[in-house]
């Protein structure tokens, strides 16, 4: 009985080497410390992105394209041209007769030009032109009102020699075939006469100015490069004179041209 009395004091005595999970493992070192972080830094990214990328949206920066949108010959070789007149056709006599009937007429045109020439003298380019035109009826013209249609080909010739050249003079030729639609002259001496309209073809020249709009709104310009592929922005004035035997006469135009 001693025997055992003597063994039960020496177990308590004797330090326990049982520990648990956490006194087993072993304190986590420097470099493990930095993977778990590294492991974990994905997972608390994760939810950032999207708001990183809708901020790097909203505040995206044009710089780089808005230099660009600002140079000259950037390989624009094309231009798709609008143009509205308010007095066009103006000396076109209406009367088949000795009497002088002459009217305005309102309308414009569409030009697509193609540029092969690009240099340092300037650009040239050439392509087809689409116009329509009508003439408000008044104490002559009643009923049927006249109305023309044109289609031809247009050459421009850009005088643009500097970078970012805000203010761009051109000259112009064209060749038009016009169509004038049959209509009634109501006048006193001509009460509800029909005529017969006319097919003719008229040679135009002129020139004007264009204004560089990207370079009041260079942003504006960037962005549309960005988004479109169009390069340029122009307002432009363009006097034209006919010189066809109807003495059709000249009109002042204003319009808006894209350069891709």
């Amino acid at each position: 009985m001693k025997f055992w009395y003597l063994v039960a004091i020496f177990l308590l005595s004797t330090p326990s080497v049982t520990a648990t999970a956490e006194e087993v493992a072993p304190a986590p070192s420097p470099s493990s410390g930095a993977e778990t972080s590294a492991t974990a830094a994905p997972e608390n990214n994760k939810s950032s992105v999207p708001d990183d990328q809708a901020e790097k949206d909203k505040n995206l920066d044009y710089s780089e394209i808005e230099e660009r949108s600002l140079l000259m010959h950037e390989g624009g070789k094309y231009h798709f041209d609008l143009a509205y007149s308010f007095k066009a056709f103006q000396n076109y006599d209406y009367d088949p007769s000795s009497t002088l009937v002459t009217k305005a007429s309102k309308g414009g045109t569409v030009s697509f030009l193609y540029f092969p020439f690009i240099g340092s003298f300037g650009r040239f380019g050439l392509g087809p032109s689409l116009g329509a035109y009508y003439a408000k009826k008044d104490a002559n013209l009643t009923g049927i009102s006249p109305n023309f249609y044109t289609y031809g080909i247009k050459s421009i010739y850009e005088l643009q020699y500097g970078v970012a050249q805000v203010l761009v003079p051109f000259i112009m030729f064209g060749w038009d075939q016009v169509k004038l639609k049959d209509y009634v002259l109501n006048g006193s001496a001509q009460l509800g006469t029909s005529v017969s309209g006319a097919n003719y073809s008229s040679f135009y020249y002129g020139g004007g100015i264009a204004l560089n709009l990207n370079r009041l709104e260079s942003k504006v310009a960037a962005k549309a490069l960005a988004d479109t592929g169009i390069k340029k922005f122009y307002l432009t004035y363009t006097f034209q004179q006919r010189t066809d035997v109807s003495s059709s006469g000249a009109a002042n135009f204003l319009g808006l041209r894209f350069e891709y």
